[in-house]
């Protein structure tokens, strides 16, 4: 979940509908966690899957660039222009270990008429099914 993340400089929990919290990021800020991938295969790394549920405040000309970052290299970057709650999917080859994935707003300048929220719901990882 977002909203308990180890890491969230300036940005407000948020609370909509009851027992729904996410985080909002109002500036060029980030959400970040430290963890640990224990699912990598025997032999070094796997394909893995991961998901940001994210949207902006509201639809504008400019939307919210939101861009994921883990271990200090960027995974991919896109601009989060749907009001309703989304899915943003990103894929990577990791392997086991200890690991930092960030979330960060790129594109809202410290501006007080700015509006590009993003609020992140909250970010998981999984391994990619290779059947597909």
């Amino acid at each position: 979940e977002a909203e308990n993340m180890a890491v969230k400089t300036p940005g407000q929990p948020l609370i909509r509908i009851r027992y729904h919290e996410y985080w909002g990021i109002f500036k060029n800020n980030l959400l970040a966690q430290d963890f640990e991938w224990r699912d990598a295969k025997e032999h070094g790394e796997e394909v893995c899957v991961i998901e940001e549920r994210a949207r902006c405040r509201m639809k504008q000309d400019v939307t919210p660039r939101m861009r994921v970052v883990l271990d200090g290299g960027e995974v991919g970057e896109c601009d989060v222009d749907e009001a309703q709650w989304r899915l943003y999917r990103f894929g990577v080859r990791m392997s086991g270990g200890k690991h930092r994935i960030e979330v960060q707003l790129t594109n809202n300048p410290d501006d007080a008429y700015n509006y590009r929220y993003l609020h992140v719901d909250y970010i998981r990882i999984s391994a990619a099914d290779e059947r597909r």
